[in-house]
């Protein structure tokens, strides 16, 4: 088995953890079972599955995404998790982009121990001031109401504004009280070292027991998807570009089918979160038989 994360750097690391399967009566059911990507097998039917997304700040102003993913078996116990992330290094080019995954990495430990993860919700124009592509917009009084009415609750629309400092394309930021909780299986989180390298190292043994992938992005060279062992990243053959009205992914790897379709998948999530309403996707990708695979997705 191989799996994907992936840092935009975009990072997705995903794992099941011997430490999870200490405990459990069938450890070769669960160690299977605990990697996402055969949840849909029938050896795993009455296993359940959990996607969940939220986001923490990184230094510099940067905001980061983390999406958990989490298997628990038939009694309940949590056998598997992953994380995907989604990194902004907030920079025009990486000279370094080992030291980028290692600041964020703390600042995600950071935010786990004092229980800083929030998430986003859809904005309801009739009740709250919602910003989209930089526009925000007055509260109406109704869903259908024309723009230029304004109900009694209708608010100066400025960028000092405090409603408007916690709303981003269309959603308002909240606070995630349980985010700490849902990850808190993941026990490198709780060390105290003060080495950012050896805490991506023992994250990486807590958990991987495969390869774990990464995708760095910066303000103007765009994104490289690179995979990461928890020591080092090395960079993946092929492209990945993105705006809000085209994106597209060509890459080119040796992980199997199994790696390519979760790819497919967080390229496809990252692309229509981020990119204007109404985006449409087409995809292509195949495996030869040593499993060295293409992936093609355009979102326009």
């Amino acid at each position: 088995m191989k799996y994907i994360s992936l840092f935009a750097i975009v990072l997705t690391m995903i794992f099941t953890s011997p430490k999870l399967l200490a405990n459990s009566q069938n450890n070769n059911s669960d160690e299977f079972c605990g990697n996402h990507l055969n949840r849909f097998s029938q050896q795993c039917v009455g296993y359940s599955y959990l996607k969940r997304e939220m986001y923490f700040a990184g230094s510099g102003g940067a905001e980061h995404t983390v999406i958990v993913h989490r298997m628990r078996n038939h009694s309940g116990a949590v056998v598997g998790m992953s994380l995907d992330f989604v990194l902004d290094t907030g920079v025009s080019n990486i000279t370094n982009h080992e030291h980028h995954i290692n600041n964020a990495l703390e600042s995600f430990r950071s935010a786990f121990r004092n229980n800083n993860f929030y998430t986003y919700r859809e904005c309801d124009p009739t009740i709250e001031i919602c910003c989209y592509n930089g526009n925000c917009f007055e509260i109406y009084s109704t869903p259908n109401a024309q723009q230029n009415e304004q109900s009694d609750l209708s608010h100066e629309v400025t960028s000092e504004n405090p409603e408007i400092q916690n709303n981003r394309n269309n959603r308002i930021r909240e606070i995630f009280n349980d985010g700490a909780s849902l990850i808190t299986y993941i026990q490198a989180l709780r060390s105290n070292s003060s080495d950012a390298t050896k805490f991506r190292q023992d994250l990486a043994e807590d958990l991987a027991t495969e390869s774990l992938f990464t995708m760095i992005s910066t303000r103007s060279d765009g994104h490289k998807v690179c995979i990461n062992t928890g020591t080092t990243c090395e960079v993946l053959s092929g492209h990945v570009l993105h705006s809000d009205s085209f994106s597209s992914a060509d890459l080119y790897h040796d992980y199997g089918r199994s790696v390519n379709h979760s790819l497919e998948e967080f390229l496809y999530n990252w692309f229509i979160r981020e990119m204007n309403e109404g985006t449409t996707c087409t995809q292509s990708w195949s495996c030869d038989a040593t499993d060295y695979c293409q992936l093609r997705l355009q979102c326009q």
